[in-house]
């Protein structure tokens, strides 16, 4: 019977400690992001734009040498599915040969019924996460 017991114990522990927590999407802050593009705020962008970035690193391929247009989809969801006054697209996708290449996404914020437009210029590296760049 103490054998019994201890295998039990032993076989919860093992599932526990086995257990991997699922990974938890980065969570926009609206308001600091939705600040940021209405005042062309470069610092409280570059916070803002990372923190939904730092998760998605490069995964190249034969149609995508970079590795970064899923993650660009990813972020343009990640702002308009979090933020309901935040519209967004891709312009171009590692379109500015700079090193590394920088991609553009267009963001159109609803401010209190005045539509405001911004262009979002993006780094887009392949050996690593890509990273908020400027704003115009």
């Amino acid at each position: 019977m103490k054998h019994h017991t201890f295998v039990l114990i032993s076989l919860c522990f093992l599932l526990l400690v086995s257990c991997e927590k699922p990974e938890e999407t980065p969570t926009a802050d609206c308001s600091q992001l939705k600040w940021g593009l209405m005042m062309r705020d470069s610092e409280v962008l570059t916070v803002q734009i990372n923190y939904l970035l730092n998760d998605l690193e490069p995964e190249s391929s034969t149609t995508d040498g970079l590795g970064h247009g899923d993650n660009l989809e990813i972020l343009i969801d990640r702002m308009t599915t979090q933020c309901d006054s935040i519209e967004a697209e891709i312009l171009c996708y590692a379109c500015i040969k700079t090193l590394p290449a920088q991609s553009e996404i267009a963001v159109h914020i609803d401010s209190a019924g005045t539509y405001l437009s911004r262009t979002i210029d993006i780094l887009t590296p392949d050996d690593g996460a890509m990273t908020y760049f400027a704003n115009h």
